[in-house]
């Protein structure tokens, strides 16, 4: 499946989710960030073969420009992921961004 993780993250009323850069600037949350945060957030559950899949994901998605080919399994993974480190407004919106909502 095919995903554009550059999209924008929204708030409950629809508008951008505004987040701070690096640079302290205020800027739109993306899927791209709230991924790899989440999938590079420590699981106690992981071991080493698992640590590097989560990382070379991560880096895949952090390296995408434009709608990248992720599978089955990486999707089941960040969906994993993103419901251990985020609440209902974020997991929800990954999801339908993975299922094509």
């Amino acid at each position: 499946m095919k995903i554009d993780f550059n999209a924008s993250v929204k708030r409950i009323d629809g508008q951008p989710l505004i987040e701070t850069n690096q640079q302290g600037e205020a800027v739109q949350a993306t899927f791209k960030v709230v991924v790899v945060n989440a999938v590079l957030a420590p699981s106690k559950n992981d071991d080493g073969v698992m640590k590097v899949r989560k990382y070379q994901l991560a880096h895949r998605v952090y390296d995408a420009s434009e709608a990248m080919e992720i599978s089955l399994n990486e999707a089941k993974l960040i969906k994993d992921c993103i419901t251990a480190t985020y609440g209902p407004l974020i997991v929800g919106q990954v999801d339908a961004l993975l299922e094509g909502k």
